[in-house]
């Protein structure tokens, strides 16, 4: 049974309690158990019900939701001021405020328990993004009360609901915050990007990344534009606990710099190539040449550059290209030219040349790559080259 599902059936309850009016049905949640317009500082009754997928009334951290039976729950909906208050009252306790609490723990969420024993002996004040509820029983009732878009009423609130409830207050219970061990930990991690896509404005970047389902403040925390050229930033989640959920779902983060972003190049989480402007856009800019536009001719100098330091030779080797077509590449290298130090070489000092040809083959995907390496005369038998390249080829030297 999922949960946008059974948040479904819920709304069409409350939508069906709210309904009600002033009495309920024999059996039903009676008038004087429920908050009034004057327990809530004079607000106003009105017909609605909350947001079931972001305020799911009573609060839902895990599922399946138990349900009461019919007639045997009633909500009730105020606006006061700017806010929205709303009460579910269910008789028996389906919804105790303890199951609350280890839903809360077990499955992690929006969900953030922010105080306990709040006038009442097990009630529970819930914090969330949209709102904050509180929760607690009578002997005969659950209460919940939720206040969207706002924190500070809902204590208030939900003690005169549970007068109303008929609880009974206890002298010597004491509100406390609760320890680390009763409220879920949260962790931030780097997300995983997966592209960048320019913003509403010459300032602003939406980053497109991969998340667990239920982590929650995705965001960029850290921004440097220190550096020329480029913007350093991290891009951000948290959740509960390392592999509190397997799933993961998309989600998109806005980066708003302090200046045009311009051509800068955008390093995200610090790891990982950079993303470069391009006129479609953003791309990663993975390959030997990063960001800059690779060199059409393929045996122009920087493709050499990046043959040469990408073999597996010593430092400081030399090298010869004696080939080189848009297919083919042969250069040879001698190993030893950097044993005597600088170009004037130590006195006394006598390299014998090691020199060994190299034969490399383009490929579009991957660019130049290695086929075959000789210190003998002519081509390898092993590699498909064309005869005409190694007809003569002397032993490298």
């Amino acid at each position: 049974m999922t949960r946008r599902w059974l948040a479904a059936v819920a709304a069409l309850l409350l939508l069906a309690t709210a309904a009600c009016g002033g009495t309920t049905a024999a059996g039903g949640i009676p008038d004087g158990v429920m908050l009034q317009p004057d327990d809530i500082d004079g607000g106003t009754a009105i017909s609605a019900v909350p947001d079931q997928g972001k305020n799911p009334l009573p609060p839902a951290p895990c599922e399946p939701l138990p349900t009461a039976a019919p007639g045997e729950s009633r909500t009730v909906a105020f606006q006061v001021g700017r806010h929205q208050v709303f009460e579910y009252v269910a008789r028996g306790q389906l919804w105790a405020p303890n199951a609350v609490r280890e839903a809360i723990a077990q499955c992690p969420g929006e969900y953030r328990i922010t105080a306990a024993d709040v006038g009442y002996q097990g009630s529970l004040l819930i914090g969330t993004d949209h709102g904050a509820y509180y929760v607690g029983a009578s002997d005969e009732y659950f209460v919940a009360v939720l206040v969207i878009d706002d924190t500070t009423f809902a204590a208030d609130f939900g003690q005169r609901a549970m007068e109303r409830a008929g609880a009974k207050r206890d002298p010597d219970v004491e509100m406390h915050v609760p320890t680390p061990a009763e409220s879920p930990r949260w962790v931030s991690y780097a997300a995983e990007v997966t592209g960048v896509r320019p913003g509403k404005n010459d300032r602003t970047l939406l980053i497109d990344v991969l998340v667990p389902e239920c982590s929650r403040n995705r965001q960029v925390t850290y921004l440097d534009e220190s550096v020329k050229g480029t913007v350093h930033a991290n891009v951000v989640y948290e959740v509960h606990e390392p592999g509190a959920c397997q799933t993961r779902v998309p989600a998109t983060v806005t980066l708003t710099a302090k200046a045009p972003l311009g051509d800068r190049e955008i390093v995200l989480n610090s790891t990982g190539p950079a993303w470069g402007r391009t006129a479609a856009g953003y791309r990663k800019c993975t390959g030997p040449f990063g960001c800059d536009t690779p060199p059409a001719d393929h045996c122009a100098q920087g493709w050499i550059d990046v043959v040469t330091g990408s073999l597996d030779v010593p430092k400081h080797s030399s090298h010869r290209v004696e080939h080189c077509d848009p297919s083919w590449l042969i250069v040879s290298v001698n190993e030893t030219a950097g044993e005597c130090g600088p170009v004037e070489g130590r006195p006394g000092c006598v390299a014998e040349p090691l020199v060994q040809r190299w034969f490399l083959r383009w490929e579009a995907a991957s660019w130049w790559q290695v086929k075959a390496a000789t210190r003998e005369a002519g081509c390898p038998r092993a590699i498909d080259i064309p005869a005409r390249l190694c007809e003569g080829l002397p032993k490298p030297r």
